[in-house]
């Protein structure tokens, strides 16, 4: 009977683990269908919804709402060999899944899903051969970080993004030229900060001197940096968020 069950999808049978519901594979009574959307975000191991995860979530939930019904279930993921984390999302049998912000070492997971038949959505990044995803404007996101910072008076704010990666340099880019443009600011080039080298680079402010009177980076990162800033300055920066900023409008909430 467990079988059974397992090979319709309703239970899924992990050996060594246990038996557990299908969260994608729902009927509200015998022989309805309930469309099933998971949501996966950055690198799939996190179950946290920050600001910017919300809203997209509401967003296509709003969206692909029918009389049926949708369960959109939020998945975490154990494995981190792509062929692993591939296979656990393929058990559920949903009907396609929308991944958010998808961290790079996750892009191999994600063409396999591809080649499985599994539509894939990413939203905000991307494999360069995804045939799916919303994709928003970095380069304006940056020019409305710098409006948001020279509207407050804000003239040497500290900015957390990857450098290695596209995106996050055509957003640095246009956050350089619009704080660049109105000439009430420093040289704050000096003020760019690498996510992967934190510690490093909070100990660069201090031992150049560099005061600091904001930060601009990507949920979690804030929390790095203040973890960083209080270990090597021996105190805590104010860690109250002005707000939430969302990238694609430029809105302060």
């Amino acid at each position: 009977a467990l079988g059974e069950l397992a090979s319709e999808g309703t239970l899924i049978i992990c050996h060594g683990s246990g038996v557990y519901s299908n969260p994608g594979r729902r009927n509200f009574s015998a022989g309805m269908e309930i469309p099933a959307i998971g949501v996966v975000l950055y690198h799939g191991n996190s179950l946290c919804f920050d600001v910017y995860y919300w809203a997209i979530v509401n967003a296509a939930q709003q969206e692909l709402a029918t009389e049926k019904g949708l369960t959109l279930p939020l998945l975490q993921l154990s494995g981190d060999s792509p062929e692993r984390a591939a296979a656990e999302i393929l058990k559920l049998r949903l009907d396609a899944l929308i991944w958010l912000h998808p961290s790079v070492e996750r892009y191999d997971t994600i063409r396999l899903l591809d080649r499985g038949n599994l539509p894939v959505i990413c939203v905000g990044r991307a494999p360069d051969d995804c045939r799916n995803s919303v994709m928003y404007d970095y380069p304006d996101a940056g020019r409305a970080v710098a409006r948001y910072f020279l509207d407050n008076g804000i003239k040497t704010p500290v900015f957390l993004a990857d450098g290695q990666e596209k995106e996050y340099a055509d957003m640095t880019q246009s956050f350089c030229e619009a704080m660049a443009a109105t000439n009430r600011t420093p040289d704050f080039r000096r003020l760019l900060l690498d996510t992967g080298r934190i510690e490093e680079a909070v100990e660069r402010l201090r031992r150049e001197e560099l005061a600091v009177d904001g930060v601009f980076a990507f949920g979690r990162f804030f929390w790095q940096f203040a973890e960083s800033y209080r270990r090597v300055f021996g105190e805590d920066i104010d860690s109250r968020p002005a707000g939430a900023m969302s990238l694609t409008t430029g809105e302060h909430s």
